[in-house]
């Protein structure tokens, strides 16, 4: 029997009820001004539109009347001349750029629910959108909504499974970063720095600092170091154990160094 391949998900399926519910308004706000596509103009009216939704707290705390935003949306906007709209609506092109900017939010915020902040946020960007011009219409700018909007936004929980990717993506990007540049070494240099790790868990530091690799080339063989430390007046012995006394008594430097 073949396995059937898992239903693809659609953008909305990963939408909270007050999202869809903000797009079903935007929906009505085609209708209703006889376009024939969703425009970003129609997804702020339908923001506007559910009754105590996300945007009528907003414009509450900002001052800003929620009638008068929405007269002022249609004054710029208009209405077209479509008497039936298509049964399936269609984004503009736009209306597809607030979708990619609500994805980018929530996947730099690590949410994995779409929510009316997303939204809003995205409509909030564009400086030459319809909020924009709206709000200049009636006096104001955007930075109000803005500072209204970003404790909710800030509020959102993140999810766990994508901070937990995201930890491992991280630390793969780390680990790959050090191979690349341990690949760049010498074999006597590789020899330095992991004789220098040594040293740092032989005196009990946690990181490795500039005194675990000079501790390192004091006692590596390599002639040409050696001889360096001797032209410069130094024993590698002596250096090497006053070097050990210093760090002993004063192990809080080798973090600092």
């Amino acid at each position: 029997m073949t396995q059937q391949p898992p239903p693809q998900r659609s953008l909305f399926d990963l939408f909270d009820d007050a999202a869809r519910q903000a797009v079903h308004q935007a929906r009505e706000e085609v209708v209703r001004t006889k376009r024939e596509a969703i425009g970003p103009e129609h997804l702020l009216g339908g923001l506007a539109r559910v009754e105590g939704g996300l945007l009528s707290q907003v414009l509450a705390d900002a001052k800003v009347d929620r009638a008068q935003l929405l007269a002022a949306l249609d004054e710029i906007c208009g209405s077209g001349s479509t008497a039936t709209p298509p049964a399936q609506l269609p984004f503009t092109q736009p209306a597809q750029q607030v979708m990619q900017i609500v994805m980018q939010a929530a996947a730099a915020s690590m949410h994995s629910t779409i929510r009316s902040e997303h939204l809003l946020l995205a409509l909030l960007q564009d400086p030459q959108g319809p909020l924009a011009k709206a709000l200049e219409k009636l006096g104001t700018n955007r930075d109000p909504l803005g500072k209204a909007l970003m404790p909710r936004f800030q509020a959102i929980p993140r999810d766990p499974r994508m901070e937990a990717q995201a930890r491992a993506a991280a630390e793969a990007q780390s680990q790959q970063r050090a191979a690349q540049a341990l690949a760049g070494l010498t074999p006597s240099a590789q020899r330095v720095l992991d004789e220098a790790r040594r040293q740092a868990q032989e005196l009990g530091h946690g990181q490795l600092g500039t005194p675990h690799l000079l501790l390192a080339l004091l006692l590596d063989q390599d002639r040409l170091t050696s001889n360096l430390f001797i032209k410069l007046g130094l024993r590698p012995e002596e250096a090497r154990s006053e070097l050990l006394r210093q760090l002993r008594a004063a192990p809080e430097a080798a973090a600092k160094a």
